[in-house]
């Protein structure tokens, strides 16, 4: 029993190790050894949560399907066995899958959960990282005032909690907030201070993120040279992740890709309405 428990920690720790590195498929298989082998020993607990970074590294290729499979069995466990912390971080990554998959109101019923049990627990950290998805999923959606007071909330318990990448994140969000809402100088404010505040060569994803806020923000103010550039940026840090095309930043690159396509589209539009006008 002790060489299987021991195995089944070490190839935890190596599929989590692998995930970090970039080397997914490794990472996919040590996490299948972990749970095989916390199954044989009938700690389903331990095979939970081996499943649920399984579920959490397959949202970041994209992979919902799959992704969907095993975060649904990570929380039948969590829930039969009341382990409230591990059951929020199923609960999120359900509704992020939902999130990126366009079901924005089943998103809302579990991230909202999550926050509500991470409050009633007082775990103010998760809250601030629920309160992150909430914002996001309540941009998506088109509720910008409510996103406004989701990422406020997340920003408030950065702070009291000291953690500067939570903050970092939450300014980031504000900017891109402020960007829909044609609050410019707000939104250079906030991503010069998300910018200045995340480490560079850690959570290269956020760097992505950013670099789709400052594209848009170029975009609206006429610049698209400077958003092609920021798309390009993003599209390395995403593939130096290694993340997929249909990960969350993979579909936020996409949507930029997609605005600056459309504003070159109506500016050619213009341009050729211009011409005709003269020729009258």
């Amino acid at each position: 029993i002790g060489d299987v428990f021991h195995q089944a920690m070490m190839q935890g720790n190596l599929a989590l190790s692998c995930g970090r590195a970039g080397r997914i498929e490794a990472a996919r298989q040590h996490f299948q050894a972990a749970i095989a082998a916390e199954r044989n020993l009938r700690h389903e607990g331990g095979a939970a949560v081996a499943l649920a970074n399984l579920g959490h590294l397959e949202i970041s290729m994209g992979n919902y399907e799959e992704a969907w499979s095993v975060l649904k069995e990570a929380h039948r466990v969590h829930l039969s066995a009341g382990r409230i912390g591990p059951l929020c971080q199923d609960l999120v990554g359900l509704g992020a899958i939902c999130m990126y998959t366009e079901r924005l109101d089943e998103a809302e019923e579990y991230i909202e959960l999550a926050c509500t049990l991470a409050r009633q627990r007082r775990a103010f950290r998760d809250l601030a990282v629920f309160s992150i998805f909430s914002a996001q999923r309540c941009m998506l959606a088109g509720q910008f005032q409510r996103a406004e007071t989701c990422i406020q909330e997340a920003l408030r318990h950065s702070r009291q909690l000291d953690w500067l990448h939570g903050e970092a994140v939450a300014w980031s969000i504000i900017g891109g907030i402020a960007i829909q809402q044609k609050d410019y100088d707000r939104a250079n404010d906030s991503l010069a201070k998300a910018t200045a505040m995340l480490e560079d060569g850690h959570h290269l994803d956020d760097h992505a993120q950013l670099h789709v806020y400052k594209g848009r923000l170029a975009l609206s103010q006429g610049d698209p040279s400077s958003a092609r550039k920021h798309l390009n940026a993003g599209q390395k840090l995403r593939i130096l992740r290694n993340m997929g095309e249909n990960s969350g930043i993979g579909l936020e690159l996409k949507s930029l890709a997609n605005e600056l396509s459309d504003w070159n589209l109506e500016q050619t539009a213009k341009l050729f309405d211009s011409a005709l006008e003269q020729t009258k």
